[in-house]
């Protein structure tokens, strides 16, 4: 799996220092006296990740002029935690075996015990919160909201044929958006708290974090596993028929395509994507993600301009196409040249 450099990427060299000590943060954390939770605590800290999430929150910190203090480090120990737990969460409902390379948490102890730990991940998120202000603990609570909103509303849509993109959409901003916005704004919130900041942060955060999983959603048809370091393909298997499975049946020609999703578990997916390709979902997709990648440019140009604002700026556009390296199969190869803006 090929992780990201975000330092590089973000031209932000303090910020290997920041997410040392988001991580230390996140090792005290885990370090409980409940040998199960602690097991799986240390054993995901070794997966390859991004830590996207926490990184954002250093950025974000840094609009504000602030340093990075401690309530900072709070507040990326605190959305890493909840997007965490997050992902254990969503590995027992769709019951995954690996992610990000290695076993999920439900692989190694059982469901029952992963649901635990995801709900330990998310107290201890509070906690962190906790030790920022008022604010940041209502951005976690309703953040959270969010997150099982989305999944619920998702869960709702399975192997639904008719899924309209505005339900799309409220799942995604739900389960993916809401906690990149959050991200985003919650370092503002823990800074130097300025209302027209976390304004323009939060509208660039929601409008990334959709560009984000309309990425994850394409990847999941044209990647394989060991890049992205977990199955592709069971989105349209499990019966969660994404952007573009949606545009594709929005076709006049697509009786073919719902015929073989009306197999459910049995689907073929190979000839699923076969007929999305027939029918233009791929490119409705990759058009929909160059417009969220442009908007989410355009709301921070409000703000005064900084090498934070600027690493933000760049943030969609670098992401969208650094993805591409991510379509490896050469039948797919031609949807590379489609993404520039």
């Amino acid at each position: 799996m090929n992780t990201l450099d975000l330092s590089s990427v973000l031209n932000l060299p303090n910020l290997v220092e920041d997410e040392k000590k988001v991580e230390t943060a996140f090792l005290q954390v885990l370090d409980t006296s409940n040998p199960t939770f602690k097991k799986l605590g240390t054993h995901y800290t070794k997966a390859k990740s991004k830590r996207l999430r926490s990184a954002l929150v250093m950025v974000s910190a840094g609009v504000t002029g602030a340093d990075i203090d401690d309530k900072v480090i709070a507040a990326g120990t605190s959305i890493e935690l909840v997007h965490l737990s997050s992902l254990v969460h969503d590995d027992i409902m769709d019951g995954s075996s690996v992610r990000r390379g290695i076993p999920t948490a439900n692989a190694l102890e059982g469901d029952s015990q992963a649901i635990l730990f995801g709900d330990f991940l998310l107290a201890c998120a509070y906690r962190a919160a906790n030790g920022i202000n008022p604010e940041s603990v209502e951005l976690i609570s309703k953040t959270i909201i969010e997150l099982c909103d989305g999944q619920s509303r998702e869960l709702k849509d399975l192997y639904n044929t008719s899924r309209s993109t505005a339900s799309l959409f409220k799942a995604i901003t739900g389960k993916t958006a809401s906690l990149i916005s959050a991200s985003v704004s919650i370092g503002a919130i823990s800074s130097k708290k300025d209302e027209n900041v976390v304004d323009a942060l939060n509208e660039f955060g929601r409008d990334f974090g959709i560009m984000f999983q309309l990425i994850d959603d394409l990847q999941d048809f044209i990647s394989n596993q060991e890049l992205l370091g977990k199955p592709v393909m069971r989105d349209v298997v499990e019966g969660n028929y994404n952007h573009p499975v949606i545009a594709s049946l929005a076709n006049a020609e697509s009786d073919l395509l719902r015929s073989l999703l009306s197999k459910k578990r049995e689907v073929d997916a190979g000839e699923v994507v076969n007929q999305i390709i027939k029918l233009g979902g791929f490119g409705s997709t990759i058009a929909l993600i160059k417009q969220y990648c442009v908007s989410a440019e355009g709301r921070l140009k409000k703000l005064k301009k900084s090498a934070s604002v600027d690493a933000l700026a760049n943030l969609p556009r670098f992401y969208m196409n650094w993805s591409t390296s991510k379509l490896t199969d050469k039948k797919y190869r031609y949807l590379v040249d489609e993404f520039p803006v």
